[in-house]
């Protein structure tokens, strides 16, 4: 299960995790949750993603499982 972030930037993928149905339902609440933060970052295989709440608010977020 992973984050895809669908950004004017690019395409940001998120590290792949282990799926579980707990954690896929609280990421998904958190998802619900990013237009009310400041900044949202996530860890990607390169790297780490910071955004902040303009890109938030133009972003399309994926959680796949």
């Amino acid at each position: 299960m992973k984050i895809i972030a669908h950004t004017k930037y690019g395409v940001f993928e998120g590290k792949s995790l282990k799926y579980s149905e707990t954690e896929y339902k609280r990421i998904g609440k958190l998802l619900e949750y990013l237009p009310k933060l400041e900044y949202f970052s996530f860890e990607t295989d390169n790297g780490e993603v910071y955004m902040t709440k303009e890109m938030i608010a133009d972003t399309l977020f994926i959680l796949e499982k």
